[in-house]
């Protein structure tokens, strides 16, 4: 008897809205030069599609921007994230 195989392919589209939260502010930014967003962590690891520790480690090699609040919280560039996110694009494993 002959088997029968199919191959299924799933697409996927991802939606990330990021609205002004009160977590976020609006704040220039040295390294690029420009008046931009910062946010929180986990709000960049979301917009980076990456984890928590990934960007904390991004921001320990000065790939990314980060400032640290008054109160001690660490915020991350918002530019700064995307311009590295888009050039070092993650890579899924196919078979």
């Amino acid at each position: 008897m002959k088997r029968k195989t199919a191959r299924v392919t799933i697409e996927t589209e991802r939606l990330l809205v990021i609205s002004r939260a009160p977590q976020s502010i609006e704040r220039w930014c040295d390294r690029c030069a420009l008046n931009t967003t910062f946010i929180p962590i986990d709000e960049a690891a979301a917009v980076a599609g990456v984890s928590q520790r990934t960007i904390f480690r991004w921001a320990e090699a000065d790939a990314i921007h980060l400032v640290e609040t008054a109160a001690g919280k660490a915020m991350f560039c918002v530019e700064s994230i995307l311009r590295h996110a888009a050039t070092n694009p993650r890579r899924l494993l196919r078979d």
